[in-house]
């Protein structure tokens, strides 16, 4: 909820109104319309996921990429699974999570582009999930790759949170001493929360303007971001 009343305040600032710190908590008060929207998506994502689990898993196994991961998991004593003993098995299983990846963007990345923009729609009064869901898949009809574009403009953002993912898992995959992963975690940490502080009141702002350009009537077309022109300049960030 208090995500969600961040990106209010997104909103009602794109708008033009007043926000503050009392329109973090107002989402409290449609708490119900939000959870409902969630476990829609999470029943429509989970249910994709696992179709292209199966499918990358099916691909996998009939390819002799399979032999070294089968092999890895027979070597592996039952009574001693640890962290230390699966590292081969996880380096074997590289090439699964390599097609695993290219499923999931053929597959299930175009469905959420279906429904990045339900959570916009609850933010102007609405409280039905299923409507959301289904103004989000009107208004990106036709505008899911002016979106991914302007995803691409914001790729030191999402490079920079991939980066500190990687950060955070870098003593698992290096082998290092356990007293690392504190050190790691707070170095994670701090990055995590630089990039926010620096960058996503910026970011979001960008796409509830967007959001108010999808869903106007006169213009049902995203334009393709251009840094040099900013449509939406820094001034919605300040």
């Amino acid at each position: 909820c208090l995500s969600i009343g961040y990106h209010t305040a997104i909103l009602s600032f794109t708008r033009g109104y007043d926000a503050s710190v009392r329109t973090l908590s107002g989402s409290f008060r449609y708490w119900g319309a939000i959870l409902r929207t969630l476990l829609l998506q999470v029943i429509i994502f989970g249910g994709a996921f696992l179709l292209c689990t199966h499918i990358s898993s099916f691909i996998f196994m009939l390819t002799p990429l399979a032999n070294g991961f089968l092999a890895a998991m027979e070597s592996i004593p039952v009574e001693d699974l640890t962290v230390e003993t699966m590292l081969p098995v996880m380096k074997a299983a590289i090439p699964l999570y390599l097609i695993m990846a290219g499923v999931l963007l053929i597959l299930l990345v175009p469905i959420s582009y279906r429904f990045r923009m339900a959570s916009y729609y609850l933010l102007s009064g609405s409280r039905r999930a299923l409507v959301a869901l289904g103004v989000s898949n009107r208004i990106m009809n036709g505008n899911r790759l002016s979106l991914f574009k302007l995803d691409l403009s914001f790729w030191w953002y999402y490079g920079g949170i991939i980066a500190l993912t990687l950060i955070s898992n870098l003593d698992m995959l290096l082998g290092l001493p356990g007293w690392t992963s504190y050190v790691v975690y707070l170095v994670y940490l701090a990055g995590h929360v630089l990039l926010s502080w620096q960058a996503a009141a910026y970011v979001q702002t960008t796409y509830a303007h967007a959001y108010e350009i999808l869903s106007a009537p006169s213009e049902p077309q995203l334009p393709a971001a251009d840094n040099s022109k900013k449509p939406w300049d820094d001034s919605y960030a300040r």
